[in-house]
């Protein structure tokens, strides 16, 4: 069975959102992202409080958080 890569799910959730978010920071995995404070990931445009709330929970269930956050 393969393995899931976290990334293509994260990105299958937020669909055009996030592959935006991931293009525009460079951004290649979930640790990547979890190297973002909020404050930076919410000045891509389109992405605001909930999607930051959606992209923590995303994070906390890999046992991630994003930087600056406990």
């Amino acid at each position: 069975m393969k393995e899931a890569n976290p990334s293509d799910d994260v990105r299958k959730h937020f669909n055009h959102t996030f592959d935006v978010l991931f293009r525009a920071a460079n951004i290649k995995t979930l640790r990547d992202l979890s190297q973002y404070t909020p404050a930076e990931v919410m000045r891509t445009k389109g992405i605001g409080r909930k999607k930051v709330q959606q992209i923590k929970t995303v994070l906390k269930s890999a046992g991630l958080a994003m930087g600056g956050v406990d």
